[in-house]
């Protein structure tokens, strides 16, 4: 995690991320992040998230764990998300169903 405004994020919401130790929190990924967020997250997290990574980048994200046979996303917000990427992130959308077909 590169960023410090991320990094302040993750450690404002750490109930989000109670499975990693104190000393782990910045080796967090982006992609474990986004996920967390995405599920767990309320309105303005995500929309903090989307301001610090970019909403194409938290797009191409979801899309490439979402589009795998297994993954941790609910069922409910990965639905949501994928009608709000479809509309907010059209490019990241497109180049999702074209791996997929």
């Amino acid at each position: 995690m590169n960023d410090p405004r991320l990094y302040q994020l993750v450690k404002t919401n750490r109930a989000l991320f109670w499975s990693v130790g104190d000393d782990n929190l910045d080796k967090l990924n982006n992609e474990s992040i986004v996920e967390g967020f995405l599920n767990f997250g309320d309105e303005q997290n995500v929309k903090t998230l989307f301001e610090i990574l970019g909403t194409e980048k938290v797009a191409r994200i979801f899309y490439e764990h979402v589009n795998r046979p297994r993954h941790n996303y609910y069922r409910q917000p990965a639905h949501y998300f994928n009608l709000y990427f479809r509309r907010h992130a059209p490019q990241a959308y497109s180049d999702a169903q074209l791996k997929i077909n």
